[in-house]
């Protein structure tokens, strides 16, 4: 429940941040924040598809030990 809550509030800001950039900002600056904010969700994806996907399906399959070891290496 903590999550979605947190999900709710980092969308909120971040919508209310985009609106404010569209109402008090150029476009060129709120145009800087969308190719950032594009590149940010991009190096989360690809964090998740090299590191966090194959923690999670392989992870559960080995011991204590190795599993260990494997997070250390990521």
């Amino acid at each position: 429940m903590l999550s979605v809550v947190d999900q709710v509030f980092l969308s909120g800001l971040n919508f209310g941040v985009g609106m404010a950039l569209i109402r008090f900002s150029t476009t060129s600056n709120y145009g800087l924040y969308s190719q950032l904010f594009a590149a940010g969700l991009l190096a989360v994806g690809l964090q998740d598809a090299l590191i966090g996907s194959p923690l999670t399906t392989l992870a559960p399959g080995t011991g204590a030990h190795e599993r260990a070891l494997t997070i250390r290496r990521s």
